[in-house]
């Protein structure tokens, strides 16, 4: 039998006219490992701590963040309205279908399309620092390593290989990573990052 939250969820889907299709198996803690996953804001701000540095000093990095949280506090704010209100697996092109029924078909294209080009991006960005961070690592053991560009690529594709054939064919497996991600690794790391990288700042 299905919990109450859940059955919830199922009467307000059926209100709208949809029917779950999907197996919802992440759980609170699942979530907030792919949350801390997918939003690992402190990795790809100290693999560009170099470039930040050097552009606009230790203000544009601290108060650069400050805005940047506070922006995305904002929309994090606004798509959560929709979100509880219409909470189907559509997200974004649906709410917009949903806010302005008159351009239906042309906003929610473009709406799906962008939604489609971030998350491709998305995986091409943490491939790419994860494939610098490895190498500098590398590089940083072993002095006498001479790191070649086709190393790096093909960490990359390896890496993202990975990824795909994690998302593709073992989805099942994905709950129990980002729950012990969020109970393990990413709250540690991120708190460590923070502190770490405000220190590098400031100094």
């Amino acid at each position: 039998m299905k919990e109450a939250p859940l059955q919830d969820d199922d009467a307000q889907l059926a209100a709208m006219g949809h029917k779950q299709e999907l197996k919802r198996q992440f759980s609170t803690w699942a979530m907030l490992g792919l949350a801390f996953a997918v939003l690992n804001s402190w990795t790809a701000l100290s693999a560009s701590l170099s470039i930040s540095l050097t552009s606009g000093g230790a203000t544009s990095v601290i108060w650069g963040l400050v805005t940047a949280g506070f922006c995305n506090l904002c929309i994090a704010s606004s798509l959560a309205e929709f979100l509880s209100t219409y909470p189907t697996a559509g997200g974004q092109y649906h709410w917009v279908a949903v806010a302005w029924p008159k351009w239906v078909p042309i906003l929610s294209w473009v709406t799906g399309w962008i939604n489609v080009a971030g998350w491709v991006a998305l995986v091409a960005t943490n491939s790419l620092l994860s494939s610098q961070l490895i190498v500098g690592i590398i590089s940083l053991m072993h002095p006498s390593y001479d790191p070649q560009r086709w190393h790096q690529f093909l960490i990359y594709v390896g890496l993202t290989m990975g990824a795909f054939c994690i998302n593709g064919f073992m989805n099942s497996i994905l709950p129990v990573i980002y729950r012990g991600a969020s109970l393990d690794v990413s709250i540690y790391f991120q708190l460590r990052h923070s502190v770490y990288l405000l220190i590098s700042a400031r100094a």
